[in-house]
């Protein structure tokens, strides 16, 4: 049985899903992650919004910081890449992912994104990689000091 594919919503949802699903979600626990920890200051839902953690660590703080923009500046590239590499493909999976048309007209279309954008997402999670260690690396480099 054919189902129907829910909203524009889900669609959008189900594109941001496959473009990063592959990330490394672990990476951005320090001070306790955002859903709180021993060394948060809130977390999510929280009163201090990371705040406290940069007053206290401002150096650590930096480094997250610093590796939060280089993901996004990796990530920005890779939607540019793909956007210049599989205008085709996008468009077939824009036309076949909407509420009139079925899942797996969708999930086929986007499949072929998927492997027209490989190697945009290769580049965006090996840059996204690199940003992490070196956000390691300035964490270490901070040791003990503020």
């Amino acid at each position: 049985m054919m189902t129907k594919f829910g909203t524009t919503a889900s669609i959008a949802a189900s594109a941001v899903f496959l473009l990063v699903s592959v990330g490394s979600p672990g990476r951005a626990t320090a001070f306790g992650g955002r859903h709180g920890g021993h060394c948060s200051d809130g977390g999510k839902g929280g009163f201090g919004g990371g705040v406290l953690q940069q007053v206290v660590h401002p150096c650590q703080a930096a480094c997250f910081a610093d590796a939060r923009n280089c993901r996004n500046v990796a990530r920005a590239a890779a939607v540019t890449c793909v956007n210049d590499a599989c205008g085709a493909q996008i468009t077939a999976a824009r036309a076949a992912c909407t509420p009139t048309n079925t899942m797996q007209a969708c999930k086929s279309a986007m499949g072929n994104l998927q492997t027209c954008g490989t190697s945009c997402l290769e580049t965006f999670h090996s840059a996204a990689g690199t940003c992490h260690d070196t956000a390691v690396q300035c964490r270490q480099a901070c040791g003990t000091s503020s």
